[in-house]
């Protein structure tokens, strides 16, 4: 096979292109239904449901126990040559995946009066958790259903069911409501109960339709994995994904601990446009997720080391002109999103920033560990992340403020991602680097040339969102043509295949 032949590079390509446009439409529709909410609401009551809604987020993470994820794994084996064994699995996920969703629905929706009066302080939350509680429970079965229809590859049935079904639904159910004989803020409820319960309605009849085998009771060519090896998968998984997102989540906690409420604005202004490059990545894993999962189950390892490779210099094709702009001009581009004010938050910007181009320029490492069957070395990194993370966050941002935040989960950040790359790299034999990425130093060095130049030049401009999108042009007009120029044949098909949108069929198990 020549290089980049592989059928997998074109499909995960297409795959998270298919997710990163469905995720922007998706922030796109949930920021249009915030503004709309918080004033039909009012502050008090958008309040309410922000912490409703808060909840049901970190509930539909955390509350599928990292199913879907072994769901991906094991599921990936059967598929496409043995349906039957497929049926087993996903017969046998769905069943856990529905006992879990009732048991956390049912402890919610008991322990929000408690919840409201004791942690919230505020008695009027409890219907709001109640509803939560609902929906809860249908948010993480949309979840596994969603990654369901990853294993064979249907990326757009995928991001439908897990991000744009619920925030289109949820527009569409309020609006209906809101006429109803409903008070504004449970017509809210009520809408997002019913949007979890479309979304998992649409991810069932996806089932359905993708997986003919659910509907017969016939035995599988290779035997399903016992149903504790399942959960034991699962378990060191979901602890992974845990502590990851408390890694992520956990200076924020900490600033509002120490620092006044401005401070927390400032730091919260930071974080926002820092996010992009993670964005991209998030939406490369679940794209890849499948892909990694079948090559090492039939071990194609050179063609799963091509695709890490073609994955993490992707990435950086689409994050490193945007990191040029943010490194460069943070001041002027805080002052134009928030306002003149947020120009403080510059310093934290830039770290923040330079922690996620390490996560982006590290790859995919924590799928390729727990895609593998190594979840539990991926869940004793996240876990040392998150020590380190807690000790320099308790020492620094008392002393440092907002830059030892900042710092405190880059240098987390970088303990994760290196060392998953590490780990990766001497316990599966995959490295992502090659000579071709010299081209990329270049490109960037070139890039911040003109960054550099543009400020010189024209100063006063960039206090305008006019300026700033002119810099954006200029770096990019200054990446994207020479990188063309640069592109190797591997790189060319590829393109050339995005453009042309062909569908590529997944690799035979004898491939």
């Amino acid at each position: 096979m020549k290089r980049g032949e592989a059928p997998e590079t074109f499909g995960w390509a297409a795959g998270a292109g298919v997710v990163f446009v469905g995720r922007i439409l998706a922030r796109g529709l949930w920021l249009f239904a915030q503004m709309w909410l918080a004033r039909r609401l009012g502050p008090g009551a958008f309040g309410l449901f922000a912490l409703g809604w808060t909840v049901l987020q970190i509930g539909g993470l955390v509350l599928p126990l990292g199913l879907h994820q072994s769901l991906v794994h094991y599921g990936s084996r059967f598929w496409p040559q043995d349906p039957q064994g497929l049926a087993v699995v996903l017969r046998r996920t769905l069943a856990l995946a529905l006992a879990v969703a009732l048991g956390g629905s049912m402890l919610l929706w008991a322990a929000a009066p408690a919840l409201a009066r004791d942690w919230f302080q505020k008695p009027a939350m409890a219907p709001v958790l109640r509803w939560t509680a609902l929906a809860v429970g249908l948010a993480a079965l949309g979840r596994v259903l969603a990654a369901g229809s990853r294993i064979p590859r249907r990326m757009a049935i995928s991001t439908l069911v897990e991000d744009l079904a619920p925030s289109a639904l949820l527009l569409l159910g309020f609006a209906l409501l809101q006429y109803g004989p409903f008070p504004p803020l449970e017509a809210a409820l009520r809408a997002m109960f019913l949007a979890m319960a479309g979304s998992v309605t649409l991810g069932m009849m996806a089932w359905w339709r993708l997986f003919p085998a659910l509907r017969t009771r016939e035995e599988g060519v290779v035997e399903a994995p016992p149903l504790g090896q399942m959960l034991g998968y699962a378990s060191a998984a979901s602890l992974a994904g845990v502590f990851t997102l408390l890694t992520l989540r956990l200076d924020r906690l900490l600033v509002g601990r120490f620092l006044p409420g401005e401070a927390v604005g400032l730091y919260q202004a930071a974080t926002q446009p820092a996010v992009f490059s993670a964005m991209v990545l998030g939406a490369f894993n679940t794209a890849l997720a499948p892909w990694i999962a079948h090559l090492f189950h039939t071990g194609q390892r050179e063609r799963l080391n091509l695709l890490f490779r073609s994955a993490t210099r992707w990435g950086l094709y689409l994050t490193l002109p945007v990191f040029v702009v943010l490194w460069m001009e943070p001041e002027a581009l805080l002052a134009v999103l928030f306002g003149e004010t947020y120009r403080a938050a510059a310093g934290p910007l830039r770290v923040l920033a330079t922690a996620q181009m390490v996560n982006t320029a590290t790859g995919a490492v924590g799928v390729l560990l727990v895609m593998t069957g190594h979840p539990r070395w991926w869940l004793g990194l996240t876990l040392l992340s998150l020590g380190l993370h807690l000790a320099l966050g308790l020492w620094w941002i008392p002393r440092w403020g907002l830059m030892g935040a900042a710092f405190a989960l880059a240098l987390s950040l970088t303990v994760l991602f290196i060392g998953g790359l590490l780990v990766v790299r001497f316990r599966l034999g995959l490295w992502p680097y090659d000579r071709g990425y010299v081209k990329l130093l270049f490109l960037t060095l070139k890039a911040a040339t003109v960054g550099w130049l543009y400020h010189i030049l024209f100063p006063n401009t960039l206090a305008t969102w006019y300026g700033l999108l002119f810099l954006a042009l200029a770096i990019g007009m200054t990446f994207y043509p020479a990188w063309l120029a640069l592109l190797d044949a591997e790189e060319k098909r590829l393109l050339l295949h995005l453009l042309r949108r062909r569908r590529v069929s997944p690799p035979s198990s004898t491939a």
